[in-house]
């Protein structure tokens, strides 16, 4: 297993809500077996975690299903497949509670390996020569050069959390969030990809509650058009929405 997914290993189950699913109450067994063969291969997705691709046959060989049960898979799998949700390009299927599932365990997962660490670095010289380098022009103008090299920063990574974060799904749609984090590193190359994508998560939810429910930006083109650098707007646009508001209540 590729190394920075070892939490693929293994995956929370909760027991209760899943044998009391109505679904798989009326289910026959083989079904039931698709179902969880399914959830464990999306789970260890090396590429795209939680996802699987949307195509029947790739879909029967991961559910185990051997090729002269083709007729049976055709007949039962459409409501094991109804589970998972479609992406917005149409090339993946995943599964809303897995997704959620799959962020709580990366958050903590990176958070025990920021703090060993941190804790490996504490009280020596090598944390003193890190926090030094971080703070030089030397050392900015240097990772400014350097900043579009996959070893200086995760921005896949970062993206990734992002997209779970606010359940986004498909590559193109990762991709874009990858593109803006990187873009953000070249003008502040002091900052991580992690950082850089915690700000963009704090913001879009700054956003929601600012909104409210008149307006959203959709997650990714709110982060992708730099909306997100834009709190001022925020407060405009809100503020045009509910003058048009009171206008129509007025007029009615």
């Amino acid at each position: 297993m590729r190394k920075g997914h070892t939490i693929g290993r293994w995956m929370p189950v909760e027991i209760e809500p899943l044998l009391s699913d109505p679904d798989l109450q009326t289910w026959h067994d083989d079904q039931k077996w698709w179902y969880l063969v399914l959830l464990f291969r999306a789970w260890q997705n090396v590429d795209y975690p939680c996802h699987l691709p949307n195509d029947s046959d790739k879909l029967r060989a991961l559910a185990s299903v051997p090729l002269r049960r083709s007729a049976q898979w055709r007949e039962r799998s459409l409501e094991v497949l109804a589970k998972f949700v479609v992406s917005e390009d149409g090339q993946w299927l995943s599964h809303r509670k897995q997704l959620e599932v799959y962020a709580t365990q990366l958050a903590k997962t990176e958070a025990r390996s920021e703090a060993g660490r941190m804790g490996g670095l504490a009280n020596s010289s090598k944390r003193v020569a890190l926090l030094k380098q971080t703070t030089s022009k030397q050392s900015i103008s240097k990772s400014h050069s350097n900043s579009l090299n996959p070893e200086n920063f995760n921005s896949t990574e970062a993206a990734k959390g992002y997209c779970l974060k606010f359940l986004v799904s498909g590559l193109k749609n990762h991709d874009a969030v990858r593109e803006a984090i990187e873009a953000c590193l070249l003008r502040f190359p002091e900052q991580t990809a992690q950082r850089v994508a915690e700000m963009m998560i704090e913001t879009r939810l700054n956003y929601l509650n600012t909104a409210g429910k008149e307006f959203t930006w959709p997650a990714v083109s709110f982060i992708t058009s730099g909306t997100w650098q834009e709190p001022d707007s925020w407060k405009k646009e809100r503020q045009t929405d509910r003058e048009s508001s009171v206008g129509k209540a007025a007029q009615a």
